[in-house]
């Protein structure tokens, strides 16, 4: 058997890689939940092609942005806190890395903040389209 890949391991790594990539999961989760260490996770992760072209702040500022647009589709238009963005994104304990990366995103040009308070993130390019007005053919 000399060669040939174990084919449950090879699908353990590929749900491993889609965890971390598509889900953002992170090492210690990863590790916790397949019963390795979180150094086993990274060499694992590290036999993808392309892991390492993609920077921790890619994945996020994908998982935030997506959760953002999301959000603001289920709450009409209503933007999200920091604090439901980080629930949202599995990031409870860091909600100083999602203003980080929302700030940068300002900075990209993809989100703009009207003012310092909560709930005013905007998306650059998003409209919000009011409902047609039921009163407008009323006479009073």
């Amino acid at each position: 058997m000399a060669g040939k890949k174990d084919p449950a391991l090879v699908e353990r790594n590929k749900e491993i890689y889609r965890l971390k990539m598509e889900d953002g999961l992170t090492h210690d989760a990863i590790s916790k939940r397949f019963g390795i260490t979180k150094q086993r996770v990274h060499q694992i992760l590290l036999t993808f092609p392309g892991y390492m072209n993609v920077t921790a702040y890619d994945r996020w500022k994908v998982q935030i942005y997506d959760f953002i647009v999301n959000y603001k589709l289920e709450h009409d238009g209503c933007a999200p806190a920091s604090y439901e963005i980080c629930a949202g994104c599995s990031m409870l304990s860091n909600w100083d890395v999602v203003n980080r990366v929302i700030l940068k995103m300002i900075k990209e040009n993809l989100l703009r903040k009207s003012s310092a308070s909560i709930r005013t993130i905007e998306v650059v390019g998003g409209s919000w389209t009011p409902p047609p007005n039921p009163f407008a053919e009323e006479t009073i």
